[in-house]
């Protein structure tokens, strides 16, 4: 989240329209800004990961406009498609990293970046979570019964 307004005396406000600059194609690196205790104890409790602390960007939130009025657009990273997305209320369109970079982000979002070994593609999490809710069904979670059909003979006593 980039601090984009400015509050003062309690009630003015004025926009922050700086331009920012992070990394859009490549990844973003805060190795440098980790304790380095907090390092070591990582490096002891996971397996080898060599990026433990690089991200990639996946998203935007833009802010256009001024305090007293403006407009949010957003920025996604299409995986599949390898391809910029902008959504603009109602309108969607291709985006590419250029328009990315120039944009005014009030929230930028990030993945961490994994081995190639741990990233599960779509199918494999929705294969996944399908077995997992049958084993729940199966084993977990309580069967109805099935009640036998009324005969008019049960009906009567019900009543």
């Amino acid at each position: 989240h980039l601090k984009r307004f400015k509050y003062e005396a309690g009630w003015l406000a004025s926009k922050n329209s700086r331009s920012v600059q992070f990394p859009v194609d490549e990844e973003l690196d805060v190795e440098p800004f980790v304790d380095e205790e907090a390092i070591a104890r990582n490096r002891q409790k996971h397996p080898p990961n060599p990026k433990p602390y690089k991200y990639r960007l996946t998203g935007i939130i833009e802010h256009i406009g001024s305090y007293g009025g403006g407009h949010y657009t957003a920025y996604v990273y299409h995986k599949k498609r390898d391809q910029w997305v902008h959504f603009d209320d109602g309108l969607v369109s291709r985006s590419d990293s250029t328009q990315v970079a120039r944009s005014e982000p009030y929230y930028l979002f990030y993945e961490k970046v994994t081995p190639q070994s741990r990233v599960k593609d779509r199918r494999t999490v929705k294969e996944h979570c399908k077995s997992v809710l049958e084993h729940l069904r199966q084993r977990a979670l309580p069967q109805p019964r099935a009640e036998a059909p009324m005969t008019r003979a049960r009906k009567k006593k019900q009543d």
